[in-house]
């Protein structure tokens, strides 16, 4: 033990100070409700532990919070202290793992700037103080990137992971999209096709071990397996609506209804939330919402500029005629297809992401096999999750490790190599 803090000494720390500070600032300046929804899980989760569970319905967040939220005011008599303290521990545990899901990947000095970005992010700072059930199923996602990111990923880690991720679905169901992106990260990773069914089944199966009370209690509760439904999250907060969809929306029930009650609404809404309204949460297009941002949010697209250059570092990406073809066609397809179907203030970034991604996928080989999780995350999420337009910041934190990660590399590798090189060529 003394070991390990003696050669640990510095992202632990980075984490007790993370701790004290926000804990001064959550329970002796901080001493109120700040959201409607931590007083709503709450009272909902005293009626499902008093067994009246049939009344209790949630739109767009699983029982699992409210539930804990009870317990640990049966256990300690003052819910407001616990659910803050819960909210402190979880967000500590992530400065603390996002250091070592780093330091899977690449040197301490990598890690510790990293973690220093996860530790200064003034996003996580307000989760941190709330009482509120946003930051505990995050930790749980950050540790299984921890098991997917390890150089020799084991069957117990498998296991594991799948475990995590179950049990921070009982909370936030984006983790979900988290296990699709590391299935999808296992099939590619082993060229053996059984190897493959195996580990992906094991997490799968895992995942649905850890989440299976939940799929229980709503089917011995409502008589259905899943009971959120994401179509209501689509009528409130859809950029895009029409007088006839309205209206059959609030009077359908289901995803499906959501999606295919007029197809053509649904795809002018799912590309705006995926090229603008839910990676602005992430890169900082404009002032409209509070975001994760590794700066305070002064400049615009600086968490893009930072990734990018991080990212074409991580690629290896060598610039000679193919590449260059490449980038070029993918760079006027993609504008052409926005200028003639979309809408180039609202569809800019796709002109951006999408020449990555293909000049990504030609280099795939070339990048560091515990790396890949972490970029094929950020993808994955977004293809799936932008269905809906996301509500705040905290929704993207399940992929903010992989933005942190890229512009860490950025500012201990991309930038010292280009000043030594600048540096050398003025001396020649």
């Amino acid at each position: 033990m003394i070991n390990f803090i003696r050669t640990n000494k510095y992202p632990i720390l980075i984490s007790v100070i993370f701790f004290i500070i926000l804990y001064q600032v959550a329970f002796f300046h901080h001493i109120y409700w700040a959201d409607f929804d931590g007083i709503h899980y709450f009272h909902s989760g005293e009626q499902i532990i008093s067994g009246h569970g049939a009344n209790v319905k949630f739109a767009n967040s699983p029982l699992g919070g409210p539930v804990l939220f009870s317990i640990l005011d049966l256990i300690f008599e003052d819910a407001f202290s616990a659910m803050k303290l819960l909210s402190l521990m979880s967000s500590t545990g992530i400065v603390f793992i996002s250091y070592y899901v780093i330091k899977n990947i690449f040197d301490t000095k990598v890690a510790l700037i990293g973690q220093l970005f996860v530790a200064f992010n003034p996003v996580l700072h307000i989760s941190s103080i709330e009482a509120m059930n946003e930051m505990f199923p995050i930790v749980l996602i950050i540790l299984s990137l921890y098991f997917v990111t390890k150089k020799q990923i084991k069957i117990s880690h498998l296991v594991i992971i799948g475990l995590l991720l179950g049990a921070s679905s009982l909370f936030r169901l984006q983790a979900a999209v988290v296990l699709f992106s590391i299935i999808i990260f296992l099939l590619i990773q082993n060229k053996n096709f059984q190897t493959k069914l195996f580990h992906s089944s094991l997490a799968g199966i895992s995942f649905i071990i850890s989440f299976s009370p939940l799929l229980i209690y709503n089917q011995i509760t409502y008589g259905t397996l899943v009971d959120q439904n994401s179509n209501l999250w689509m009528l409130w907060h859809a950029k895009y609506q029409t007088y006839d969809w309205f209206t059959i929306m609030t009077t359908s029930m289901g995803t499906a209804s959501g999606i295919f009650t007029d197809f053509n609404l649904f795809l002018k809404n799912y590309f705006y939330n995926l090229f603008y309204h839910n990676p602005n949460l992430l890169f900082h297009f404009s002032d409209s919402a509070r975001k994760l941002t590794i700066f305070p949010p002064l400049i615009p697209f600086i968490n893009v500029i930072l990734a990018i250059g991080g990212l074409i570092y991580c690629l290896n990406v060598k610039i000679n005629r193919n590449t260059a073809v490449l980038a070029i066609a993918s760079f006027i397809i993609t504008t052409s297809l926005i200028l003639l179907l979309g809408d180039l203030e609202i569809h800019f970034f796709a002109i951006i992401i999408l020449p990555l991604l293909i000049i990504g996928i030609s280099n795939i080989k070339k990048i560091q096999k515990n790396l890949l999780p972490l970029l094929i995350l950020p993808v994955i999420y977004f293809l799936v999750i932008s269905i809906i337009p996301l509500g705040r910041a905290e929704h993207v934190f399940p992929i903010w490790i992989s933005v942190v990660l890229l512009s860490s590399i950025f500012f201990a590798e991309v930038i010292p190599k280009t000043l030594s090189k600048i540096i050398s060529s003025r001396g020649d």
